[in-house]
């Protein structure tokens, strides 16, 4: 509730992407339209603090030498400081950062996520199921049985609107504790000269050109 992500999205990123409620993106099956995030709430965070008894809050966010993450970290850093948290921003060489959030050595981290099967059982397998943790993919090293069994199940369910309701599922738990907080959905984005024909792009930006022609001609 201390991290306003509409106004990261508004100011920073100049409105370019748009909001996440998942970290599986729309084009991902299983994706919830519905699944809901914590919203921006500064007075409420700050009285959530107080409750919980927790005083002079010290946390370090680590990413790696991403000048896009970089500045993003600093703005969260902002945003926290003003609910009372004090947050140091580490910046990692990209090996570094892969080692230290793969043994647990960070308090946060940013970092960005593509699906390459678009289902959702790969991403969410991967960042959240709790055989995951570390270098494998869950580095909030989140365990839950629950989301487990769940996932276990949309692995080997086949009829697909009961699959949905299980990973609908899962991320309304997942959103719920909140081991992983999705900012944004990003673009994936091509620039096409009118005289190519064929271009397929996809989600995760590995371009398409084995149909590709060019004025009629294959190339």
């Amino acid at each position: 509730m201390g991290i306003d992500r509409d106004a990261i999205i508004e100011f920073f990123l100049m409105g370019s992407v748009e909001k996440a409620n998942s970290f599986l993106t729309p084009g991902v099956f299983g994706y919830s339209k519905s699944a809901k995030i914590y919203e921006y709430n500064k007075e409420k965070a700050k009285k959530l603090i107080e409750e919980s008894g927790y005083e002079k809050i010290k946390l370090t966010l680590t990413t790696n030498n991403n000048e896009l993450r970089r500045q993003m970290c600093e703005i969260i850093q902002a945003q926290l400081g003003e609910i009372g948290i004090e947050v140091k921003v580490e910046i990692l060489e990209w090996a570094t950062f892969l080692d230290y959030t793969g043994q647990g050595k960070t308090d946060m981290y940013m970092l960005g996520w593509s699906s390459y099967t678009g289902d959702a059982d790969h991403s969410l397998t991967q960042l959240i199921h709790s055989s995951k943790k570390g270098s494998e993919g869950n580095r909030s090293f989140y365990e839950n049985s629950k989301v487990d069994n769940l996932l276990a199940k949309g692995r080997k369910e086949i009829r697909l609107n009961e699959r949905r309701e299980i990973y609908k599922e899962i991320q309304n738990i997942v959103n719920e504790e909140v081991p992983v907080l999705p900012i944004y959905f990003a673009l994936s984005n091509a620039g096409v000269r009118k005289e190519v024909k064929g271009f397929v792009q996809t989600p995760i930006n590995i371009p398409n050109f084995y149909k590709l022609s060019f004025e009629g001609e294959s190339l």
